[in-house]
């Protein structure tokens, strides 16, 4: 939990950089809760849930307050996008083979990239 504010000036350092060198948009992606890797014991999932959800709210605190001062800085929650997939593939399929193999091209890459492979 000591780690928790240093993780989140590590981002607002990066970002404080980013729009320094003339970079219009910053995007912090939130953490996945610990419970969302199998392997992770009960005891340890707990105190590590804990402590992503402080890191999360941390970074998510730190965007609005670049946003009041006028700067783009977006918070993505990828557990969320995670969740999500199924339902867009379903949805994609819903247009058969209508649907671009472009699109499920770019869909895969999502897919790839935040289960993090």
């Amino acid at each position: 939990m000591k780690l928790i504010p240093q993780i989140v000036a590590a981002n607002h350092h990066t970002a404080e950089v980013a729009f320094g060198l003339g970079i219009d948009t910053v995007i912090y992606e939130t953490l996945p809760a610990a419970s969302f890797f199998p392997v992770t014991p009960t005891e340890v999932e707990a105190a590590g849930d804990a402590a992503i959800a402080a890191v999360n709210a941390g970074l998510v605190a730190d965007a609005q307050a670049w946003q009041q001062q006028g700067f783009d800085v977006r918070v993505v929650d990828t557990a969320a996008w995670q969740r999500d997939l199924p339902a867009m593939r379903d949805h994609f399929k819903t247009f058969g083979d209508k649907f671009p193999q472009g699109l499920w091209d770019e869909f895969a890459d999502l897919e790839r990239r935040l289960s993090g492979a």
